[in-house]
């Protein structure tokens, strides 16, 4: 049976991380190990874990304190890093407020079961909201038209109707990315702070084979946004949006990246958006000035 190791991100989601050890603690198909990155939480998220990792489980357990929040890609490179120096078959990523159901794994190996003989870079499941329906965007595709225009179409409800669908993009929110693959393209590029670095990473990994979501395989995420609150919430959320995708495609579709930069230029000249925001974004996307922006950090 191929090794599996769990790597979740937390920040200041204390109440959400117990439930979400929880569900691990309860797989019908065990695990090695369980990795925990800290992303500098200061709510008591600390103390909790070192309790934590005392109890005994039928997997192993490892906390990795950052010492500072270096948003989901940094968190996600930290233990992907350290993931991968342990030789594991395949690596499953999850958020702190994702809870995967209880035959997740099961599900899981019963696919590589099934298909063992077609090559995978990265497998995922069916990320449901905690109303019970199924979040679309989570897993998506790319859509290239006359060379120049980039689109990431969600997945659909009749994909879930299949045994399993191929895609190209997957969030973060419960997939099994393969070890040799990351071998071979890399890990997630932590520079990019927060938004896209799984869109970015996904491109990477289809090179190294298919990727593919099995509707069977699914995981609850316990996420909630209000798009009216205040300007700031949305400035820096839009910031790292806009910088990371224009990044990507410069990196993966440079035509498209460049009609994007000439549809923007257009926007700030009609003043239709946040023309500051606009211009630093577009330009720390094309010098390559990645990481965390202190004139755009994160409002919780």
């Amino acid at each position: 049976m191929p090794i599996v190791d769990v790597v979740i991100v937390t920040y200041n989601r204390l109440e959400k991380l117990k439930k979400a050890l929880a569900c691990y603690s309860n797989q019908t198909v065990p695990f090695r190990c369980l990795i925990v990155v800290d992303n500098h939480s200061t709510d008591g998220t600390e103390t909790f874990l070192a309790s934590w990792r005392k109890q005994d489980t039928s997997y192993e357990k490892t906390v990795i304190r950052l010492d500072s929040n270096m948003g989901g890609s940094g968190g996600f490179y930290a233990g992907q890093k350290y993931a991968l120096s342990r030789n594991p078959d395949w690596i499953f990523l999850a958020d702190d407020d994702a809870y995967p159901s209880v035959d997740t794994m099961e599900k899981f190996h019963l696919f590589i079961q099934q298909n063992y003989k077609r090559s995978y870079g990265a497998i995922c499941g069916t990320v449901i909201s905690p109303q019970g329906n199924i979040c679309y965007p989570h897993r998506a595709y790319e859509n290239i038209t006359k060379k120049i225009y980039f689109e990431k179409r969600s997945s659909e409800a009749n994909d879930y109707e299949k045994h399993f669908f191929s895609i190209d993009f997957f969030s973060y929110v419960g997939v099994f990315l393969n070890a040799k693959a990351l071998v071979s393209v890399g890990l997630v590029n932590p520079s990019y702070f927060i938004y896209h670095d799984d869109a970015e990473h996904s491109l990477r990994l289809k090179k190294f084979g298919e990727i593919v979501c099995v509707p069977a395989i699914t995981i609850t995420h316990d996420t909630w946004w209000d798009p009216t609150i205040q300007s700031q919430v949305n400035k820096w959320r839009d910031y790292y949006f806009l910088r990371n995708q224009l990044h990507m495609l410069l990196k993966h579709h440079p035509l498209c990246a460049l009609n994007n930069i000439r549809f923007y230029i257009k926007q700030m000249m009609l003043k239709r958006v946040d023309v500051p925001l606009y211009r630093r974004a577009i330009y720390d996307a094309i010098t390559n000035h990645l990481g965390a922006n202190p004139d755009y950090m994160p409002v919780s």
